[in-house]
């Protein structure tokens, strides 16, 4: 798999979730290697994010406190 292959995968998943039917022939890797702005002449910018450490912070309140409902 290219670069340009998983962020291709990467932007379909995107459009899909969050605009479904916009792009239903699939994003190709060709479109996402050549695609320039009609804006500003830029390209398709995809990064990955890998995390190193994930934390948590402990809410101090009970859960029908912070959700109204009772958790027992």
């Amino acid at each position: 798999m290219t670069g340009f292959d998983a962020a291709a995968g990467a932007l379909q998943r995107i459009l899909d979730k969050y605009t479904p039917g916009y792009h239903p022939q699939g994003i190709t890797s060709r479109l996402v290697e050549k695609y320039r702005s009609a804006m500003d002449g830029n390209a398709v910018a995809v990064y990955r994010v890998t995390p190193i450490k994930i934390t948590m912070k402990e809410n101090a309140e009970p859960p029908e406190a912070l959700f109204g409902f009772d958790a027992g």
